[in-house]
């Protein structure tokens, strides 16, 4: 009776072992070489021709240059290698509220800072108002992802 509960056991290891090796979310994956720093576009509509081009989504950061948790972010969440290597996927633009009004009240940026996930035609997916880690800006780039397909 023991050899089928010990079979039985051991079939269960192996079935959630190959569930937890399949289903890692992209933040624990390790890229295999370094990875590149940021490249910001400052013209959302020359990253639209990009994103279009490259059928790739838009991630746009609304700042401004006298907010602190911008400048937090710039400093800490932006440079670090998970953002960064998630980024890849993305054409990064980073719009001065104070500089492009219009920009900013089209995607409703009217607290900073301001991430706004778009399809690559410029249409808005989703976004967040706020500060964010850079493991939690590396999840929710994850998940907005899918959003702008």
């Amino acid at each position: 009776m023991t050899k089928p509960l010990i079979a039985a056991a051991l079939v269960a290891v192996i079935i959630v072992a190959g569930v937890s090796l399949f289903n890692k979310p992209r933040e624990k994956w390790k890229p295999l070489g370094p990875v590149k720093p940021i490249q910001w576009h400052n013209s959302l509509d020359k990253a639209i021709v990009e994103a279009e081009r490259d059928k790739k989504p838009i991630l746009v950061d609304f700042y401004a240059t006298w907010c602190a948790p911008c400048k937090l972010m710039d400093k800490e969440t932006y440079p670090d290698p998970q953002v960064m290597y998630e980024a890849e996927r993305w054409v990064m633009v980073k719009i001065d509220v104070d500089k492009n009004q219009q920009i900013a009240l089209k995607y409703n940026a009217t607290e900073l800072p301001t991430t706004a996930f778009l399809k690559s035609d410029g249409t808005h997916a989703t976004g967040f108002v706020g500060f964010a880690s850079p493991g939690d800006m590396a999840n929710m780039m994850q998940q907005a992802y899918p959003k702008t397909q």
